[in-house]
């Protein structure tokens, strides 16, 4: 275009292109940065750009007109007489006329939905299966769909402590409403959830935040079909935007959700609530919360008891249900600072998760025997070259080498013989599993079990017992979650022995008294107190 321009003007290109290549004078900057001509050139053309053009974004023609417009500014090289005869007008209308609604421009795509570039569709995300099963929230959602169903401050903001699943009762809501277990009013209801990274991600140009979320909120207005804004971490609100220059993205909610013109669903932890939202009683009088408390143990064993298909699917492995009611008690018990179910759900997925990578990982044992047998023998062929060199070494510590080396060396081979094995026998058990229940729902039709799933079961029932009295004493492999690997994983965590978290509650309650009696003496009533105190709130009541 700048050519064409030049031949117009009867520049030869030849002679701009030698202005052009003469060297120019450079300093020696350790960290280069744009010059504050460039950014002004740059401001010039998205103007031009916007104003002559027609574009939203800047493209050749409009870096030019900003160059041939203010050429004392940009053009201070000896080029300068030669961009002064270009017409400036003529070379504009020869830009315009370049333009053709046909061409496929690099412009931002002004007719894309602002909702379809910021936010997720939860309830799509629903009816295509990728949300979990959320139980023992009836109460939540109960008390959600009763603010939502309001004509006014129709904005539930769900109140909680993090881990305790504040997102998921918003799940369980777009659930809900897939199934149609909601009232008429929500039944065609769509439910979005906001993302406020992505709305400020970009939005370091002035006013280019608020044209964001208004137009967000404008489009949720318009919408065909009812649209609720879910909005996590929605302490986030307060200030956003601010930092580029325009207003605050919770004043410019205030109104809409005032009037009840948007519904929205908000979610924050109860020390964000109280710096945040109670500080500004105008945003907060315009949200109900919705107290989401951390769930009981006996809850959190539900919770995972529907999680657990989830996560046996995802790693292929078996979940004993005496597993599932560890990892609640054990997660309740020992790992402190976090909440359930969230604190029992990262166990149980650990748990999982070991036993997948067990099936195809070397033992750590056997890792650690490698490891050591490798540091040993390069000690060994450090001090035997310098003994092929001439050089006096300790005889006896070579010979002790040697023969560590060879009993490292038979401890390892016959360790990975013993993990080859147990590996193959659960194989073959998973193997038998997998059969029988493909079996099982072939005849769930039949009313009885034919003599070849008998077989299989009677099959299934040695090869188990097999594996386990071989693994009583050295258990190389899982071949499922159980309660001894998830006490693993917490002492991992911990640092808690396995033996005590292995031991049994009610073992160590009972020896309680005896052990106080053994190191404390002549304090009988008060021991008798502390005693009755412990067995009290180890059964759960009032002390």
């Amino acid at each position: 275009m700048l050519a064409r321009a030049l031949l117009e003007a009867d520049v030869a290109a030849d002679e701009f292109a030698g202005f052009l290549r003469q060297p120019i004078e450079q300093s020696a900057i350790r960290n280069p940065v744009f010059s504050a001509e460039l950014v002004q050139w740059l401001q010039d053309a998205l103007l031009i750009s916007n104003l002559d053009l027609g574009e939203s974004l800047i493209d050749q023609a409009a870096l030019i007109l900003a160059l041939l417009r203010n050429p004392s500014r940009y053009a201070d090289r000896p080029y300068q007489p030669l961009l002064g005869r270009i017409n400036i007008e003529r070379f504009r209308d020869y830009a315009l006329a370049q333009q053709s609604p046909d061409v496929a421009k690099p412009a931002l795509n002004q007719s894309e939905s602002l909702l379809a570039r910021f936010t997720h569709n939860l309830t799509q995300q629903a009816r295509e299966g990728l949300l979990d099963p959320v139980l023992c929230r009836d109460d939540c959602l109960r008390q959600m769909v009763d603010i939502l169903a309001r004509r006014r401050k129709n904005n539930p903001i769900v109140v909680g402590e993090a881990g305790v699943g504040k997102t998921a009762v918003v799940e369980g809501l777009a659930l809900r409403i897939v199934h149609g277990e909601v009232p008429d009013l929500l039944k065609n209801v769509e439910l979005l959830s906001l993302d406020m990274g992505l709305l400020q991600a970009g939005a370091s140009i002035k006013g280019e935040f608020e044209r964001r979320l208004k137009g967000v909120i404008e489009e949720v207005q318009s919408s065909l079909r009812p649209v609720i804004l879910f909005i996590d971490e929605a302490h986030t609100l307060i200030g956003a935007g601010v930092q580029a220059g325009g207003s605050d993205a919770a004043n410019l909610l205030k109104p809409a959700l005032a009037r009840g013109e948007l519904r929205t669903i908000a979610a924050t932890t109860w020390a964000e609530y109280r710096q945040y939202f109670e500080k500004d009683p105008a945003l907060a009088r315009r949200f109900q919360p919705v107290r989401v408390m951390e769930p009981t143990v006996g809850q959190a064993i539900t919770i995972l008891r529907g999680l657990a298909p989830l996560y046996e699917r995802s790693h292929g492995v078996y979940l004993r249900d005496d597993a599932v009611v560890a990892a609640a008690r054990l997660s309740a018990r020992y790992l402190s600072g976090r909440q359930l179910p969230d604190k029992a759900v990262d166990l149980l997925d650990t748990a999982c998760a070991r036993v997948r990578i067990g099936l195809v990982a070397v033992p750590e044992r056997l890792e650690h025997l490698r490891g050591e047998l490798a540091r040993q023998r390069r000690h060994f062929e450090a001090i035997q070259r310098d003994a092929n060199a001439g050089l006096s070494v300790d005889e006896s510590l070579l010979n002790t080498l040697v023969s560590d080396l060879s009993l490292m060396q038979s401890d390892a081979d016959a360790l990975e013989c013993r993990w080859v094995d147990q590996l193959a026998a659960v194989k073959r058990l998973i193997n038998l599993r997998s059969q029988l229940a493909d079996r099982k729902v072939q005849q769930a039709g039949e009313g009885s079990d034919s003599q070849y799933t008998q077989a299989l079961e009677s099959e299934l029932t040695e090869v188990r017992q097999a594996l386990i009295d071989t693994q009583v004493n050295e258990r190389l492999v899982s071949f499922e979650v159980c309660p001894r690997l998830i006490a693993e994983v917490v002492s991992a965590w911990t640092g808690i022995p396995v033996s005590r978290l292995a031991q049994e509650h009610s073992e160590r309650i009972d020896r309680f008294s005896s052990e106080l009696r053994l190191r404390i003496r002549g304090q009988e009533q008060a021991m008798q107190t502390i005693e009755k105190s412990v067995r009290a709130s180890a059964a759960g009541l009032p002390v």
